[in-house]
């Protein structure tokens, strides 16, 4: 089988890719020698992963207010590591690496300079000829140019193959449409050029804590109406034991949350995959606190179960 040559990208591809201005990459060029594209014979600039990477990593200094006279005659590693001086202590810290695998043409080194920014996660370069991964991933991150309906079947295909729940599409171009329909609990669409930031928050809010399976998606129905625990709220203060009045608001308030993720999944689509996480972690919290409740009103003689008859009644 012949090998591969490494991927060449325009400089309007670049553009995209890094989310710099086709007129700062070319200054960065020839007023700071920041980096050296090759040229076709007739003259077009053609660029690399590792340029692109090393351009992302310049992006980056400089939107944290490096000058980019001062940074662009530094190496790969002098950027990453200055990188990760200045931005690492804003990032949480993570209990346990997170093996994420990645297949696409220029993210895989993009990420390699990024890895020391993302604290918790280790990303693993992959191939779509592979029938099994290297190593054992956690999650998958996908580079697609653009989305199209062959997208599902390809999300639904690397599952499979490489045993993971959590996929990340990172897409250049795609109808809002189509990455609303891609998004769900476990899979989310972010638009390139990378934001790591972003892709932290969003890997750690799909993937489950480490060693603990994930939470169905599933969100229960209510045990309790909201009349019932307006009751047992009132009535607290003439009994000894204020707890079921304090577990009363809990439920009130988980209720009101799975309310408010549920309507951000609608008015935020982009962002479904999250939103739809911490609804149904909010519907799993409130099923413990239903299950609380009905203790405590068992021990303070709190007819409950009378009350949700009740309530179920048509006025």
């Amino acid at each position: 089988m012949p090998v591969r040559s490494p991927a060449l990208y325009t400089i309007g591809q670049v553009a995209k890719l890094t989310g710099l201005s086709s007129h700062n990459i070319r200054t960065w060029e020839g007023r700071y020698s920041a980096i050296s594209p090759q040229r076709t014979p007739g003259g077009l600039r053609r660029y690399g992963s590792d340029q692109v990477a090393r351009l992302t990593l310049l992006k980056e200094l400089v939107d944290s207010g490096e000058s980019i006279g001062g940074v662009a005659g530094q190496s790969d590693t002098e950027l990453k590591a200055l990188c990760a001086a200045r931005m690492q202590p804003q990032l949480p810290a993570a209990a346990a690496v997170r093996p994420i695998g990645v297949i696409g043409e220029s993210l895989p080194t993009i990420l390699k300079q990024h890895g020391a920014l993302m604290p918790g996660l280790e990303f693993h370069p992959l191939s779509l000829a592979q029938h099994q991964p290297d190593v054992a991933t956690e999650a998958m991150l996908i580079e697609k140019a653009t989305l199209d309906e062959d997208i599902f079947a390809e999300v639904a295909d690397l599952r499979d193959r490489f045993a993971v729940d959590v996929v990340v599409v990172l897409y250049g171009y795609a109808t809002q449409a189509l990455a609303v329909r891609v998004s769900s609990d476990t899979t989310a669409c972010l638009r390139m050029p990378i934001n790591y930031r972003e892709l932290q928050r969003t890997l750690h809010a799909l993937l489950p804590p480490p060693g603990e399976p994930r939470p169905s998606s599933e969100v229960m129905p209510h045990r309790y109406s909201k009349d019932v625990l307006a009751r047992v709220a009132s009535m607290a203060p003439a009994i000894a034991c204020e707890c079921p009045r304090h577990v009363a608001e809990i439920l009130f308030a988980l209720t009101d949350f799975e309310t408010y993720s549920a309507n951000c999944e609608d008015k935020h689509p982009l962002d479904a995959a999250v939103h739809n996480y911490l609804r149904t972690t909010a519907s799993h919290a409130r099923i413990a606190f239903e299950q609380a409740l009905a203790t405590v009103a068992a021990h303070e003689q709190i007819p409950l179960e009378d009350w949700r008859t009740e309530s179920a009644l048509p006025r």
